[in-house]
């Protein structure tokens, strides 16, 4: 199956318009609902998509949302929801906010653009989940020039396929890598290829 290239430059290139209108905007956290995942050190959105790979990363690292963390907890998410829907997300590396995430919603799609704490842009990756059917149909992490792209095929045998692909679509090496594995969903979730 061939690669679309120019359909990629066209997702990052929206994505990162967007990113670049977004503004630093802090949702009033009255009613709303906070929780916090602990971090496995250098995950970089584990805790921010909802597809099956990164709740598999999640469970193998036991990593879940709690209503308060262990004490002593330097690396963790602070996730902050009303109506079932992230609002924002705070990341602390050591302790300290590393950076801010805060979400917007478009047409079934999420977008989470990061910030520094207090506002101004952070240089990673902008988060961006479409769903389809209540569940997540395709996740991208845009950040300038580089694209990661998960796609989910829901097959009738109960298993989930998540195809992938890194890439700069302009680069003098457009695809850095791409694969696909197949997940079992259930209490444990299962991987069978990689």
């Amino acid at each position: 199956m061939g690669i679309d290239m120019n359909e990629l430059r066209r997702y990052r290139d929206e994505i990162n318009q967007r990113k670049k209108q977004a503004v630093w905007a802090p949702p009033n956290e009255d009613e709303c609902v906070i929780t916090y995942m602990r971090m496995p050190p250098g995950s970089l959105g584990f805790g921010l998509c909802e597809g099956i790979p990164f709740s598999y990363y999640r469970q193998k690292h036991k990593s879940k949302e709690q209503p308060k963390l262990r004490k002593g907890t330097m690396n963790y998410l602070r996730l902050v929801r009303r109506n079932g829907n992230l609002l924002r997300v705070d990341k602390y590396v050591h302790g300290r906010i590393d950076v801010v995430h805060l979400a917007q919603y478009s047409d079934g799609v999420r977008y989470l653009f990061p910030f520094r704490d207090g506002g101004g842009f952070y240089p990673t990756y902008t988060y961006v989940t479409h769903r389809d059917n209540d569940r997540p149909s395709m996740e991208f992490w845009v950040d300038g020039g580089q694209i990661l792209r998960w796609t989910y095929d829901y097959r009738e045998d109960g298993s989930i396929s998540a195809a992938y692909i890194n890439a700069v679509p302009d680069g003098s090496v457009p695809i850095l890598s791409r694969g696909t594995d197949v997940f079992i969903p259930g209490e444990e979730i299962a991987l069978l290829i990689t």
